[in-house]
């Protein structure tokens, strides 16, 4: 039986060939490696922006809806106003007949047992996709995006606390839902709590209308098939006080100009 040894390396050139090609070979290997990770971390990171886009959509669709109401609120707080100068003693409750042409509200509202007869919408303002693609890192810092979308869910995450500020100054109307003697006391403190929700609204209405502008400028228009489910039952229940389409469009315009002028 003949066993056949590997034949020696016949001098350093010989030597250095073989180990050029092992070494060669491995750093194919490697760089092949990081294309792969490259590519692989180039596909989650445009998956994460297309995330982040459909999310801010999602959110400045909400916030077009408050620069849509805004007549209708509006409406409502002079018209509330109104009823408790002329009221007197025997106060109706905030269910009373409205004044003509006030807007009209909607008799549910699902964050209350009992719903007040005037709120705002108060909607879910989601930020998973930006946290998921912050933590995990497949979101490049160093990318211009990164500080615009950034930007943007800084409104964002201050739009949701505008609106918990909101609900708790809404919830001090509460007492006066029902019919009540109404001293001047508690007439001026309803007043000054009627003061302190419209303030709200003009605050979330004037960010609102900074963010939709903000994100439209980065391409991202609200969507438009969360802005009709909204829009439309809004519509219904408050009436033609809610802009839509090209009144819209100006509204948003007007809004976001008067801010920056101010």
């Amino acid at each position: 039986m003949h066993v056949h040894l590997p034949k020696p390396l016949h001098g350093w050139r010989a030597f250095v060939g073989e180990v050029g090609i092992i070494v060669l070979g491995v750093l194919i290997a490697l760089g092949a490696e990081q294309v792969v990770e490259s590519v692989h971390d180039r596909y989650l990171a445009r998956q994460a922006i297309d995330h982040i886009r459909s999310e801010l959509a999602y959110d400045s669709a909400f916030a077009a809806e408050r620069i849509a109401l805004g007549d209708c609120m509006r409406a409502s707080f002079n018209d509330l106003r109104q009823r408790l100068i002329t009221a007197g003693d025997n106060w109706p409750g905030l269910e009373g007949k409205p004044l003509d042409g006030a807007a009209r509200v909607s008799p549910m509202v699902s964050l209350y047992a009992s719903a007040p007869a005037m709120t705002s919408p108060h909607r879910l303002w989601p930020v998973s996709a930006w946290t998921a693609a912050t933590s995990n890192g497949v979101f490049n810092r160093g990318e211009g995006r990164f500080f615009n979308y950034a930007a943007l869910y800084a409104m964002v995450d201050w739009l949701g606390r505008l609106q918990d500020h909101e609900i708790a100054d809404y919830s001090k109307l509460m007492p006066f839902r029902v019919p009540q003697k109404l001293d001047p006391a508690a007439r001026l403190e309803l007043l000054r709590d009627l003061g302190a929700v419209d303030a709200d609204n003009a605050d979330v209405e004037r960010l609102a209308s900074v963010f939709v502008t903000a994100a439209k400028r980065n391409g991202i228009p609200p969507d438009q098939h969360w802005l009709q489910r909204v829009l439309g039952p809004d519509a219904q229940r408050r009436g033609s006080c809610v802009k839509q389409g090209p009144a819209l469009d100006a509204a948003l315009a007007r809004e976001f100009n008067a801010d920056v002028r101010s």
